[in-house]
């Protein structure tokens, strides 16, 4: 049998190259081996991208599927804080995303990573708020950020031959 690892690393990599690490109870190598599943979790890679207007405190791209909101957009002192309402499907009620990098795409790496905090709504419709924190960046117009993780799926099954 072989699943995914339970703690620690699942995946590394960047761009459209990742690495994706299973490990087994047994200790034999398979002639063939195979990657099953009956749904994925995946968005398009022209979707992977949240931009915000940071003159109008509005969203300017989000994937076409409208999950994700722009709540409200608070300045405090340095940092500027985003709240996103992201609508889940009722099989996600019990999952929490982490669904945006730490480090905006459109900043320099020496910047302050994000501060990401999150809560889960009760609702009849299941919500996720998203609290994404940052040093305002007072010279940029727009603000990216890269999707990591979404609550979309592709629910085909799919059968992957690995070796």
């Amino acid at each position: 049998m072989w699943e995914p690892i339970q703690s620690g690393t699942i995946s590394m990599g960047s761009g459209d190259d990742y690495t994706l690490f299973f490990q087994s109870n047994y200790f034999r190598k398979p002639k063939e081996l195979y990657l099953v599943g009956n749904s994925v979790r995946a968005i398009h890679k022209n979707e992977q991208e949240v931009v915000i207007d940071l003159q109008k405190d509005q969203l300017t791209k989000a994937p076409n599927d409208g999950r994700i909101q722009l709540e409200q957009v608070l300045r405090e002192g340095d940092n500027i804080q985003f709240d996103f309402l992201i609508q889940m499907a009722e099989r996600d009620r019990d999952h929490l995303y982490e669904i945006f990098d730490t480090d905006p795409v459109n900043l320099n790496q020496d910047e302050n990573r994000a501060q990401v905090g999150m809560a889960r709504s009760d609702e009849e419709t299941p919500i996720i708020r998203i609290f994404y924190t940052i040093k305002y960046p007072t010279n940029m117009k727009e603000l990216k950020l890269k999707i990591t993780d979404y609550p979309h799926r592709i629910a085909e099954p799919f059968k992957v031959k690995i070796k």
